[in-house]
């Protein structure tokens, strides 16, 4: 087997090469009561994959939010309609009966076979480990089945003859730095499994259990933890918290795509006019399933493309160079979601070229068109570098979205704001801007 580095990729191709591709996510709990759970975002999830048509799919466990009959089929009903294969791992909440405090394996049994087993997939070994315990702790191999331990080590010894050998288990043998007491419960069984990954040549360790995502390197091996398909998250955005699936190329190398769930994409500023030689840093934002603004850049997987490069490029991370004079527009893509900028470049204002500066002359804040119909857009002008807040409120003074909230350069921005995801009625668009403060109202009509 070639132990070969795996790459995870955030910005540096467009498709797959050769090699096979799966996706990979966990933890949706269907059959929860819970407000902060929201299993239906697994659906979103299969809608994507049928779309994308990866060679199989794993999800990492935790379907049911505990163990009943009605849970698992309802979870079951979600994953078969992918239209690929899939193959599902046991998590704790799988086995876990509320009822009694106890836990069993029939269920996923019967819906699903065995709870630890293994396949190849052209060239690469996959080994898929039951690590659920007893539903709640002690979590690991050996809790969950003794005699497991001495059956992954054979596994592993096959894997050797495959060029790779990836291993997929629900909980983690340590935990992410915004959880505690999630992962493998015996520390020193978790110390060995790290080094048995390692001693094995193991090129990949897939995980779930833990609501967000997080990349580590244990013992030399890259785990990837991804607990993003529904269930309540446990931490910010910035730090992994948010909704999402996980694409993996496997081909000479293991590449991963971070892929976040999003209503939509949106480029911040969507528009703007620049002189021959300016830059200007892009950001790209989008609302996850709930209606959440989240902020799309690493870890997740994004690519931002100029459709004129002889005008203007941008780089991996968004900050446009203005070359020559002429109209460009700005693509971002993140999975299946796009946003667009459309920028004019016009020639520098020493040139001759009286009055086409970019900088204005004084604050300015406008809506157009108000009253709107799902979206308008929030513009704006700064006359000088500043920090902006710029956010809609109800009538009652509630905060309802941050649109802008970043340092802006001296320039005329403008910021989309989609209402689809709130009652019609009078809305509050306040700007603040250094010492400027403005507020004006929009109309939203269904």
């Amino acid at each position: 087997m070639m132990a070969l580095a795996v790459v995870l990729s955030l910005w540096s191709w467009e498709v797959w090469g050769e090699g096979f591709s799966f996706i990979f996510c966990g933890d949706s709990r269907f059959g929860s009561t819970s407000p902060f759970d929201h299993p239906e975002i697994l659906e979103q999830i299969v809608e994507e994959a049928n779309a994308i048509r990866p060679d199989f799919f794993i999800y990492g466990g935790d379907g049911p939010d505990h163990n009943t009959d009605e849970n698992y089929r309802a979870f079951k009903e979600c994953l078969d309609k992918l239209e690929v294969p899939y193959y599902n791992v046991v998590g704790n909440h799988d086995i876990y009966l509320k009822a009694t405090g106890g836990c069993s394996r029939e269920n996923h049994r019967k819906f699903f076979g065995r709870t630890y087993f293994s396949f190849e997939h052209d060239s690469t070994y996959f080994v898929i480990l039951d690590t659920a315990g007893k539903g709640k702790r002690p979590w690991g191999v050996r809790a969950s089945c003794p005699e497991q331990w001495g059956w992954m080590m054979e596994e592993l010894e096959k894997g050797r003859r495959y060029r790779h050998t990836i291993v997929v288990t629900h909980v983690p043998p340590y935990d992410a730095p915004f959880k505690v007491n999630h992962a493998f419960t015996d520390t020193s069984e978790a110390r060995e499994f790290v080094e048995v990954m390692a001693r094995y040549g193991v090129d990949a360790v897939f995980c779930s259990h833990e609501h967000l995502y997080y990349r580590a390197d244990w013992g030399g091996v890259p785990y990837f933890i991804s607990g993003g398909a529904g269930a309540v998250l446990y931490a910010p955005p910035k730090m992994g918290g948010f909704y999402h699936y996980l694409e993996v190329h496997v081909g000479e190398e293991i590449e991963v795509r971070v892929i976040p769930l999003l209503r939509w994409l949106s480029i911040f500023p969507n528009s703007a006019k620049l002189e021959v030689g300016d830059t200007l840093r892009l950001r790209a934002f989008g609302a996850d399933p709930t209606g959440r603004t989240i902020s799309v850049g690493p870890p997740m997987w994004v690519r931002w493309t100029s459709s004129d490069t002889s005008v203007g490029r941008v780089d991996s991370v968004g900050t446009f160079v203005a070359l020559s004079e002429g109209d460009v527009e700005v693509t971002v893509r993140c999975g299946l979601r796009y946003g667009r900028a459309h920028l004019s470049v016009v020639r520098s204002a020493d040139t001759g070229d009286a009055g086409t500066s970019p900088v204005p002359e004084g604050y300015s804040l406008h809506s157009f068109p108000n009253p709107f119909n799902d979206v308008t857009s929030i513009s704006f002008e700064v006359p000088a570098g500043c920090k902006v807040a710029l956010g809609v409120y109800d009538v009652l003074g509630r905060k309802v979205r941050t649109l802008v909230d970043m340092s802006c350069g001296p320039g005329r921005y403008s910021a989309p704001w989609d209402g689809r995801e709130v009652a019609s009625g009078v809305y509050i668009v306040r700007m603040e801007a250094g010492e400027f403060s403005k507020a004006i109202k929009v109309t939203l009509l269904r």
